[in-house]
């Protein structure tokens, strides 16, 4: 299971939110969710430049179901420590904004988004 994690840096100069995106980067490899890495998008087109970092964004592959309320603590921590105001989870193409939401709330939405998506015509 891959997550997409976008920190909220509203308000935040672009050196700042780099530097949070590195400690958000740093606290999820020390917690052992997947590998971390910053995200990145493609050149534009007729672009000469390589791969460029999406500011903001963390990717986190090779997680499992267990992982995840793990990331959500370890996201629940940066938040109370950082100037991000939220980070939104994309998981199987679900997104989950993690605010001040309590805990319970929050590690639901994780729990759900990362249920399998349904069949069809299910």
């Amino acid at each position: 299971m891959d997550l997409t994690l976008v920190v909220d840096g509203e308000g935040q100069t672009p050196a700042t939110l780099d530097k949070l995106v590195d400690s958000l980067a740093a606290d999820l490899r020390a917690a052992r969710v997947g590998v971390v890495t910053r995200g990145t998008q493609a050149p534009a087109g007729g672009s000469k430049s390589g791969i460029a970092q999406v500011l903001g964004e963390l990717a986190v592959t090779g997680t499992v179901p267990g992982s995840l309320l793990i990331a959500h603590r370890t996201i629940v921590a940066f938040l109370n420590r950082a100037a991000a105001k939220s980070v939104t989870v994309e998981v199987n193409g679900k997104k989950v904004t993690i605010t001040g939401a309590t805990a319970e709330e929050t590690a639901e939405a994780l729990r759900v988004a990362a249920e399998p998506p349904a069949e069809p015509g299910a």
